[in-house]
C-alpha cells in the first residue's frame, strides 16, 4: 500500500511539472519552441556527444528510452523551478528516478544546462571539465536526452550510464551454469549422471550548466 501511494503521488508530481512545463512552452515566441523543435534538439545534443567521443577514441554512446524519460521528468522541473540544479524539493535523486524509468545501471552520470541552442548546450557542456568528462567518460555506453523550451532557452538534461542487462532467473541461472562448465567444474545435472560423484547447487534469483 506504502508503495502504491508512493507511486501514485510521483505520478501527480509529473502530471504537474508537465503542465507548468507545457505553459512556459505554450507561452515561448516562435522561434523554435514546438515539441518537434525539441525532439530534433535532444537528436542533436545526442549525436554532437557521438561526434565528440569519436573525437576522442571512446565508444559510442547508444540512446536509451528510460534514461531519456527520467532526463524528460527532470528537465520539466528544472525549466519550471530553476535555477538549474540535479535535485529539486521532494523529487528523488538521479538514482532513484532512472530506476523507477526502468534503467538498470551499475554507474550513472547527469549534466544540466540552458542555453540558446541545442549546439550551445554541447558547448558548454564540452567547456566545462566536470561535464566534459562526464560526456567523455569511457565508463558509460548509453545515454538519454531531454529538452524542454522555456523563456527563449532550450533546457537540457543529459543522463549517461553503463548499462546492465536484467535477466530473469532462468537466464541467470543458465549463465551461471555456462560459466561452471566453462572453468571444467561439473554441475549437478552432469553429477547425475555420475556414477560415483556427488555434490551441491545453489540457485541466484550564454550557457549555464550544472
Amino acid at each position: 500500500m506504502r508503495d502504491f501511494a508512493r507511486g501514485f503521488f510521483l505520478l501527480l508530481a509529473v502530471a504537474a511539472v508537465w503542465c507548468v512545463a507545457a505553459r512556459a512552452q505554450a507561452s515561448w515566441p516562435a522561434q523554435g519552441g514546438g515539441l518537434g523543435n525539441m525532439e530534433t534538439a535532444a537528436e542533436q545534443i545526442f549525436a554532437l556527444a557521438n561526434q565528440a567521443r569519436a573525437q576522442a577514441g571512446v565508444g559510442r554512446l547508444q540512446w536509451d528510452p528510460a534514461l531519456a524519460a527520467a532526463a524528460l521528468y527532470h528537465c520539466q522541473r528544472v525549466a519550471a523551478e530553476g535555477p538549474i540544479s540535479h535535485q529539486y524539493r521532494g523529487e528523488p535523486d538521479l538514482s532513484s528516478r532512472a530506476a523507477q524509468a526502468g534503467a538498470h545501471f551499475s554507474v550513472i552520470e547527469e549534466n544540466v544546462a540552458f542555453a540558446p541552442s541545442a549546439s550551445a548546450v554541447h558547448q558548454a557542456w564540452m567547456q566545462s571539465p566536470g561535464h566534459r568528462s562526464n560526456l567523455l567518460s569511457p565508463d558509460v555506453d548509453h545515454v538519454g536526452v531531454a529538452v524542454v523550451a522555456a523563456r527563449g532557452e532550450f533546457y537540457a538534461v543529459a543522463d549517461y550510464s553503463r548499462a546492465v542487462q536484467q535477466l530473469s532467473a532462468p537466464q541467470v541461472e543458465a549463465r551461471v551454469a555456462a560459466l561452471i562448465r566453462v572453468s571444467g567444474v561439473a554441475i549437478l545435472g552432469d553429477l547425475a549422471r555420475a556414477p560415483t560423484a556427488s555434490g551441491a547447487t545453489a540457485s541466484t534469483g550564454d550557457a549555464y550548466c550544472y
